[in-house]
């Protein structure tokens, strides 16, 4: 009996194909519809130019999440699939900030400072980077956020889960309901000898403010501040000529501040950061015309443990001095002081205590120049002692420079004499003066740093402290004012040198023009000062006895 063969094409056949055809295709769609494909936020124009460029430090290139796997790791089933979804917010509100956490590097969005607003009275924004967030956790081996399970454990707690090279990373971040400021605790478990490391990201949109010029500064400006080693490193990105690309080992502190703003990071752990800054001037921004502030920290473990912990404080808001101090001791140094750093501080603890009886800065500013000038009086009392005595012997001076006008040297010997026989210092008018500077530059940066002065009003026509006078009325009451000081106050000059003098008054009024109101009325009333304390000077004897001891 001949064997029947079966033909593969027999309706039994085509039926089986059929349904397992179905079977697979609509599976397929069932997992499509369930897990769709994971699309990360666009790739940043500042992340194309450093692709154009090779890698730069500090850059970051956001991407796709990873969809696989890396070798050699253990993650289950249902978090690879919840790796795989696309980007994901939770909304937050926390001590007047409003944000969104994304599961992309726990990074925040849209972070919104519900007390204040821009010089356009809009809200201010921290990082307002679109498809970035400000204080993403990334992978140094990927350059890419990570991807987290969040879960909100409460209205001020956020966790996440990750795997990241293998190793299994847990992230808190835990905020507090006063200031703002957040503390966040990365743990690595199970990392393979080869682990790179994670970087904390500060991604921010450079603001261009006005260059200003000698005789009108502009004061506002935008810095990176960098604290390791003990020391800081500024850098004013609102004007660069070359590209900013540096690192710093051991770093502790990195904040990308505007005058009153700022987000800042400040180290914590056992591992040792690097700091890295990047940033691009304008004639090299991207072909979107944006131009990026990148800062990070970067935790690089040299002696890989089964068992890390990474731990930092995020703070994003105003420069307040209270606030900063409160939230960690590094972070005072985001605010410049300049190098009168420490009689600053005690001028702004004594302008916030005259404000909590005056209830007006303005007023507190006004308060705090006439308490300066008073703790200054004894050295300009001084000073004018020492120009009267010079002013008794100026005859003297004028017959030794006619009787040695070919000699130098002797007239040099003879002037000396002279100046000793009649007890006149030739530094004593000008030393009283210079010892005030310090107390000046110190109160100068308080005034120009305060964030207590942003947006706040004076009285009439200067609503905002902050800002230039709009009608330039102080200004030109200062030039007017230190015209009249410079008037009634006996010299020793040339003619010639008394001539150029003059023009200064029309100098300083130039120079603020563009600066902040409350700064021009600090000067403006210390100049008023200074004229009632001329007259006073000029009318009472007692003040002028030093000089009847001057020799004819």
């Amino acid at each position: 009996m001949q064997e029947r063969q079966d033909n593969f094409f027999d309706p039994k056949t085509i039926i089986a194909i059929i349904l397992c055809g179905a079977v697979f295709f609509g599976w397929q769609s069932y997992l499509a519809k369930k897990y769709p494909p994971a699309k990360g936020p666009e790739s940043s124009p500042q992340s194309a130019a450093a692709d154009s460029e090779g890698t730069q430090a500090g850059t970051m290139e956001v991407g796709k999440p990873e969809s696989k796997s890396q070798p050699g790791s253990q993650k289950s089933n249902s978090l690879a699939e919840a790796l795989e979804t696309p980007e994901q917010f939770l909304e937050m509100n926390v001590a007047g900030m409003a944000f969104r956490v994304s599961n992309f590097g726990m990074g925040l969005h849209d972070l919104t400072l519900q007390s204040y607003t821009d010089r356009e009275k809009n809200p201010v924004k921290i990082g307002n980077v679109p498809g970035q967030g400000v204080f993403a956790t990334i992978s140094l081996a990927t350059e890419k956020p990570i991807v987290f399970i969040l879960r909100k454990t409460n209205e001020s707690t956020i966790e996440g889960v990750s795997n990241v090279e293998g190793a299994v990373l847990k992230k808190k971040v835990q905020f507090d309901d006063k200031t703002g400021s957040f503390r966040t605790q990365v743990v690595i478990e199970n990392a393979p000898a080869g682990f790179r490391g994670l970087a904390t990201t500060m991604i921010e949109p450079q603001m261009v403010y006005g260059s200003g010029s000698f005789l009108i500064p502009s004061f506002e400006h935008q810095e990176i501040v960098a604290h390791y080693g003990g020391k800081n490193e500024r850098f004013n990105v609102s004007h660069l000529g070359e590209i900013l690309d540096k690192s710093f080992p051991a770093g502790a502190m990195v904040a990308i501040s505007s005058q009153y703003f700022t987000a800042a990071i400040s180290d914590k752990s056992e591992v040792l950061p690097d700091v890295k800054v990047l940033a691009r001037p304008l004639a090299q921004t991207t072909k979107s015309g944006e131009q990026l502030l990148t800062a990070r920290m970067e935790y690089r473990p040299i002696n890989v443990k089964p068992f890390m912990e990474i731990n930092y404080v995020g703070y994003a808001g105003p420069k307040s001095h209270g606030i900063l101090k409160s939230v960690d001791s590094e972070m005072v140094e985001i605010i410049n002081f300049g190098f009168f750093a420490s009689i600053a501080k005690l001028l702004l603890v004594l302008l916030q205590w005259f404000h909590s009886f005056v209830s007006n800065w303005g007023l507190a500013i006004i308060v705090l120049t006439i308490l300066v000038r008073f703790i200054v009086l004894p050295f300009n009392i001084a000073s004018y002692n020492s120009m009267k005595k010079m002013q008794k012997i100026q005859p003297m001076i004028q017959s030794l420079r006619e009787r040695y006008k070919d000699d130098a040297q002797k007239l040099n010997t003879e002037m000396m004499s002279l100046m000793r026989e009649n007890k006149v210092n030739p530094l004593g008018g000008c030393l009283p003066m210079l010892l005030q500077m310090p107390v000046f530059f110190a109160l100068y940066q308080v005034l120009g740093q305060s964030i207590e002065l942003y947006q706040a009003p004076f009285v009439f026509w200067i609503n905002d402290l902050s800002l230039k006078d709009p009608f330039y009325v102080l200004p030109v009451l200062m030039g007017l004012s230190m015209y009249v000081q410079q008037k009634i106050t006996p010299t020793t000059m040339d003619p010639m040198q008394a001539k150029i003098l003059q023009f200064l008054p029309i100098v300083f009024a130039l120079m603020m023009v563009a600066l902040p109101s409350g700064l021009t009325l600090y000067i403006f009333i210390s100049t008023l000062f200074g004229i009632i304390q001329q007259q006073i000077f000029m009318r009472d004897k007692s003040a002028l006895a030093a000089t009847k001891e001057a020799k004819a």
